[in-house]
C-alpha cells in the first residue's frame, strides 16, 4: 500500500494481528479512526497526514502520543478513548486549529502548560483520569464552552475559573473538592454545573449570579444549607441534593420553578408532602 489515500476509516477490532501502513505526505486523509487494544504507540509517521482534521483512537495499551502529532496543523478533533495515556506532549500547542480535545479513561496525572496555546478549543473532556491539580494556564482557553473533569482526583478549582466567560457546562463530578472559589459565580453563560460526589460543605454566597443555570448536581456532598442568592436562579429546572446533610427542607426551594428535585438520602426531620404543583414519586424525589 503506497499511502493512505484509499483509507477512509481504520478500525482494528481487538484482533491479535499486526498491521503496518505506509503513511506518506501526499495522503489527503481527513478522518482517521483507530481501534486496536494491542497498540502501545501511534507511529511518528502520523505527522505526515497534513490534511487530517479528525483523529479518534481507542487503544487500551496506548501510553504515548508521538511528537509528530504537532505537525497536524489542520486537526480540529483529537479523541483518545480507554487508553493508558500518561501525559500529553508539549507539542500539542502546535495544534492551532484544535477545537475538541477528548481523553477519557486514561492515566493522565497532569496537564501540560502548553495547553494554554490551544486558543480555538471549545471542548476539553478529560474525565476518568488521575489528574490532581489544574494549572492556571487552563483559564487562558477563552473560547471553552464545555469543561469535563469528572472522575479525577482534583482537590480544588483555580480562582481564575471565572475567566472562562463562555463556559456553558462545567462538570467536576467525582473528585475531592472541598471548597469552590467565589469566581465560579462569574460564569454568566453556565447552564450545566455538576459538582456531585465531592466533599463540599458549603456553596459560594453568590451562586445565584449564575442566572442561566438550568441543571445543578450537588448529590453526595456534605451540604446542610443553601445560599439565599439561589432564589435568583429563575431558569433552573433540575436540582439534585440527594445524599447530603439537610435536616430541614430548604425554604428557598419553594421559590424555584423546578421540574425535578431530589432530596433522597438526607436526614430531614420533617418532609413536605407537596411542593407547588409537584407530584411526589417517592420520599425525597419530586417531579413536575
Amino acid at each position: 500500500m503506497d499511502d493512505l489515500r484509499i483509507i477512509k476509516k481504520i478500525e482494528e477490532e481487538n484482533r491479535n494481528i499486526q498491521v503496518t501502513y505506509k503513511i506518506t505526505k501526499n495522503s489527503r486523509l481527513r478522518k482517521l479512526k483507530i481501534k486496536c487494544d494491542t497498540m502501545e504507540r501511534i507511529p511518528e509517521e502520523i505527522g505526515n497526514l497534513e490534511f487530517l482534521e479528525i483523529l479518534s483512537v481507542k487503544a487500551a495499551n496506548l501510553k504515548f502520543l508521538p511528537k509528530s502529532i504537532g505537525n497536524l496543523k489542520k486537526l480540529m478533533d483529537l479523541s483518545i478513548y480507554d487508553s493508558n495515556l500518561f501525559s500529553l506532549p508539549d507539542l500539542i500547542k502546535d495544534l492551532a486549529n484544535l477545537e475538541v480535545l477528548f481523553v477519557s479513561s486514561g492515566n493522565l496525572h497532569e496537564l501540560p502548560e502548553s495547553l494554554k496555546y490551544l486558543k480555538k478549543l471549545t471542548a476539553l473532556i478529560l474525565y476518568d483520569n488521575k489528574i490532581r491539580a489544574l494549572p492556571r494556564d487552563l483559564c487562558a482557553l477563552e473560547k471553552l464552552r464545555k469543561l469535563d473533569l469528572g472522575q479525577n482526583q482534583i482537590e480544588e478549582i483555580p480562582d481564575c475559573i471565572g475567566e472562562l466567560t463562555n463556559l456553558g457546562a462545567l462538570i467536576v463530578s467525582e473528585n475531592q473538592i472541598r471548597t469552590l472559589p467565589d469566581s465560579i459565580c462569574h460564569l454568566k453563560e453556565l447552564g450545566n454545573l455538576a459538582l456531585d460526589k465531592n466533599q463540599l460543605i458549603a456553596l459560594p454566597d453568590h451562586l445565584g449570579h449564575l442566572r442561566k443555570l438550568q441543571l445543578l448536581k450537588l448529590a453526595d456532598n456534605r451540604l446542610h444549607y443553601l445560599p439565599e442568592s439561589m432564589r435568583e436562579l429563575r431558569w433552573i429546572t433540575d436540582l439534585d441534593l440527594s445524599n447530603n446533610n439537610f435536616t430541614e427542607f430548604p425554604e428557598i426551594l419553594k421559590t424555584m420553578n423546578l421540574e425535578t428535585l431530589d432530596l433522597r438520602g438526607n436526614p430531614l426531620q420533617e418532609f413536605p408532602k407537596k411542593l407547588l404543583k409537584a407530584e411526589l414519586k417517592e420520599p425525597g424525589f419530586y417531579t413536575v
